[in-house]
Parts: structure tokens; C-alpha cells; sequence
């Protein structure tokens, strides 16, 4: 429909929600505790925050879930709500 026309869409400007400071005090705080279970992938010793706040290494076999957890908890401002995750794994690999 926006293709032909029908719909216009007006993108407004970006802008930066500012973190809580509870969430990053706690993101700090627990810097390096949470881990991803190698087995079914949940997290681990997740206690608040950004579950894994340093820098993700592109050669990092978890860089993918690590990823996604810190989507699942990331802060999107004090009334977001974030929906549960239905994950579907699949090995590219296998065929």
C-alpha cells in the first residue's frame, strides 16, 4: 500500500531515552555474574541491569544470545513492558 501510495508514513526525529539510574546502578553492580547455560541457553545469575554490558566479541560462539538477553531486559523507559520470548533455535548447519 505504501508502494503505491496509499500510505504515507512521517518518520519523526530519534531521540535518546535516558537510562534509569537504578538500572544502570545495577548494571554495574552486576557487571559480569550473568551466563547463558550452554545446554538450553536460559541466563543465569541474571540479578538486574543489562545482563552482559561489555563490549559482545563478534568471535563470541553466545554473541547471538547474549544479544537477545540484553534485548529482553534492556531498559526501554520506565513503562515499557517487554513481552515474553518464544525462541526458536535452529542449526544453519544441519540439513
Amino acid at each position: 500500500m505504501i508502494e503505491q501510495g496509499y500510505v504515507t508514513i512521517t518518520v519523526g526525529d530519534t531521540f535518546t531515552v535516558p537510562m534509569n539510574d537504578n538500572f544502570a546502578i545495577q548494571t554495574k553492580k552486576f557487571r559480569n555474574t550473568a551466563t547463558i547455560n550452554t545446554k538450553n541457553s536460559h541466563l543465569l545469575n541474571y540479578n538486574g541491569g543489562l545482563p552482559f554490558s561489555n563490549p559482545i566479541a563478534v568471535n563470541d560462539p553466545q554473541a547471538g544470545l547474549k544479544i537477545a538477553w540484553n534485548m529482553r531486559y534492556a531498559y526501554g523507559g520506565d513503562s515499557s513492558v517487554v513481552d515474553p520470548f518464544i525462541w526458536d533455535y535452529r542449526d544453519m548447519k544441519k540439513r
